[in-house]
């Protein structure tokens, strides 16, 4: 069996080190088929998240000429809002072009991948790590327009300035990974991490300081812009102040990895993750069975691309521990680096590292194949779905000169180009006052709202009232005999004011 085995492994790495292979032209080509393929399965989708419609609302507000925090808020630092605005000013504002933003990131990143593994990896395995991305990325929470797409194509493009060693990469770092933070404020854990590894390996103090400068200058930019504006306490408050104050909603620590665990493993019994886990188990098992020769060959040879790796890597988990609250999309920002120090270990610690590479590709084909087959028939039919789209098929019964409340599914604003009826675009923060009181608070002093705002809203009775499930949470049965169903889809209802 072995020497089949053995036989296998030849045969699979003459397979991988074949010249097409060494085509970086050809690579970016393949990743970007394989982006289209795994990311258009979801533009069938209207309403993924909530926060995907936050997103959309603050970008289409910058589109729309307005600084973020000034006519809408969200709980999120502005570069995000800020690269959906630009993509809305060069190809129009649509719920595909948000999406095929998140696409050109993923694109993006899985090239910064190939790039940043040229010297520790041959052509197919940092092809395979690109791949390993893409594929990660695919599952159905990874929504294309989340921030951590975003904040992870920032990082990598930090980590790549890192290793070219020219005389202006740690300031190009520097100011990469500020962006960075500026669209994630947990970011801020990996560049903490990073100055402690720069002291603790005696990288010179003129670099760091390099480093330091250039992630000063976009904050610097962004505060000076928000201060001719008249709204540096705002921008301050959100961007790092409400944020933090943010934290202190959390979760038992016991039931956050707990739910964290089965959230990301125990969806399917045939689904990638359980694959992720059995391989990485396989891997400790084989790392402590080689634990001596490993000490004296891998850990002592470690290269500076996965040291970095590795310290980004943990201080994102680490900065995910202490939010005190798991949500999958957390995990996107993870993805580059597993996959980069996953077919590391593969190469340094497995006997048989080709064929494993060549099964492993065997099995990402296999779980990719419905998401691929769904991505071809979305984009053959993409004119039919667009027109179909539900909450997109209430507009025209809804006059954009009236108040329309809508409690959830608010893309429907962006669809009507009406305006939120309260500034703060996450629809239900302003209806949980216990739960979020203190941010509550926060929002009054800074005069987005006032006190009460829910109640207030309910008082003035807006003319439509737009939701599906959070009606019956907020809204009692006897305020809404006072309006009438004009439209309905499945559970999908818009009330209108009885005149």
């Amino acid at each position: 069996m072995k020497k089949l085995i053995k036989k296998f492994d030849i045969m699979s790495n003459n397979l991988t080190h074949k010249k097409v292979i060494n085509n970086l032209p050809l690579i970016f080509f393949i990743l970007l088929i394989l982006v289209f393929l795994t990311r258009f399965y979801s533009i069938g989708i209207e309403v993924i998240d909530w926060d995907e419609a936050d997103f959309i609302l603050m970008g289409n507000s910058f589109y729309q000429g307005n600084l973020p925090y000034l006519e809408l808020w969200d709980l999120k630092p502005p570069v995000h809002f800020f690269l959906i605005g630009f993509a809305f000013k060069l190809f129009g504002p649509s719920l595909l072009v948000a999406r095929l933003l998140g696409a050109v990131l993923v694109l993006l990143s899985s090239i910064l991948i190939v790039l940043l593994t040229k010297n520790i990896l041959n052509n197919f395995e940092k092809f395979l790590a690109a791949v390993l991305y893409i594929l990660f990325v695919s599952f159905e929470f990874a929504q294309p327009t989340m921030t951590e797409f975003t904040a992870a194509f920032f990082i990598l493009f930090s980590f790549y300035c890192l290793t070219k060693k020219t005389h202006h990469s740690y300031f190009w770092s520097g100011l990469l990974i500020s962006l960075a933070v500026l669209t994630r404020t947990n970011i801020a854990f990996v560049v903490l991490a990073l100055i402690i590894y720069f002291y603790k390996y005696k990288v010179p103090n003129k670099k760091i300081a390099t480093f330091i400068l250039g992630g000063l200058i976009p904050l610097t930019l962004l505060m000076l812009i928000y201060t001719i504006e008249g709204a540096l306490k705002q921008f301050l408050y959100s961007v790092f102040v409400i944020p933090l104050g943010n934290t202190s909603i959390r979760e038992n620590f016991f039931d956050f990895l707990s739910n964290s665990f089965r959230s990301i493993f125990m969806d399917g019994i045939f689904s990638l993750q359980v694959w992720f886990l059995g391989l990485i188990l396989f891997l400790i098992i084989n790392i402590y069975k080689k634990q001596k020769k490993l000490s004296n060959h891998f850990y002592k040879k470690i290269p500076e691309e996965i040291m970095y790796n590795i310290i980004i890597l943990f201080s994102l988990i680490l900065s995910i521990i202490a939010g005190g609250r798991f949500f999958y999309h957390y995990l996107i920002q993870l993805f580059p680096f597993i996959s980069i120090l996953l077919i590391f270990m593969i190469k340094n610690i497995f006997e048989y590292k080709s064929t494993i590479y060549i099964i492993s590709l065997l099995i990402l084909s296999i779980n990719t194949f419905s998401i691929a087959q769904q991505s071809i028939n979305n984009i053959i039919n993409y004119s039919e779905i667009e027109r179909n789209y539900e909450i997109k098929s209430f507009v025209k019964h809804i006059d954009n000169n009236q108040d329309l409340l809508a409690l959830e599914n608010h893309l429907i604003y962006f669809y009507t180009g009406m305006g939120p009826i309260t500034p703060i675009v996450h629809p239900n923060t302003i209806t949980k006052t216990a739960e979020y009181e203190v941010l509550l608070r926060q929002l009054v002093q800074l005069d987005y709202i006032v006190d009460n705002e829910f109640n207030i809203i309910l008082q003035n009775k807006p003319m439509y009232i737009f939701c599906e499930n959070e009606c019956s949470l907020y809204i009692s049965k006897k305020y809404l005999r006072e309006y009438e169903i004009i439209k309905q889809s499945g559970d999908i209802k818009l009330y209108k004011k009885r005149i």
